[in-house]
């Protein structure tokens, strides 16, 4: 893309009481994202603006402190509410680090790896619920990136302890347009 005349963007940290300036992280960067990357982390998506490099930088958002940094863009990241968080750049690469020890437990890069990228649409407690293209509704480990579940039936987009709720053909007539039905969970 044409970055020509492109405004550099600087992530600034700030207090929620008083709003003044807490840190500024060192990045410099054209394109910005930021969004919660699990418990007491935030994931900043970015094009840094020396290099045109493509990165995402996982921080500490009391601190402004670097924890680890991916060389990709376009990530979008959800935290498990238990250990893990996923993180997936549409159609071409999708990982995973532990919230503990802050590293990543396994990739897979669409265009090396033998295995297409799901699209997420839920993520609970060390399930990856998603959707492929070719073969529907899958049930990733979140810890392994193994396939849990290959047929589940369904792919929930909001799930919890007690149940998930996907989009179906209506049960009624079996076609038509989808409606949202919950689902015990199972376990």
């Amino acid at each position: 893309p044409d970055r020509e005349g492109a405004a550099d963007k600087q992530v600034v940290g700030l207090a929620a009481a008083d709003g003044g300036k807490r840190w500024v992280f060192k990045e410099l960067s054209h394109l910005v994202k930021i969004m919660p990357a699990g418990e007491g982390l935030v994931a900043v998506d970015g094009d840094t603006g020396l290099t045109h490099k493509s990165m995402t930088w996982v921080l500490d958002p009391a601190t402004g402190a670097q924890v680890f940094a991916r060389s990709v863009l376009g990530i979008d990241c959800r935290y498990d509410q238990a250990s893990v968080t996923v993180c997936v750049v549409v159609d071409k690469w999708m990982g995973a680090f532990d919230q503990t020890s802050k590293g990543w437990l396994w990739e897979i890069d669409g265009t090396k790896d033998e295995r297409e990228i799901p699209m997420i649409t839920a993520i609970w407690h060390g399930a990856v619920y998603a959707k492929t293209k070719d073969n529907g509704p899958v049930v990733i480990d979140a810890k392994t990136g193994a396939d849990r579940e290959t047929n589940p039936g369904l792919a929930p987009f909001a799930v919890n302890e007690y149940l998930g709720i996907a989009m179906v053909d209506d049960p009624a007539t079996g076609a038509g347009d989808p409606v949202g039905m919950a689902y015990p969970v199972a376990g």
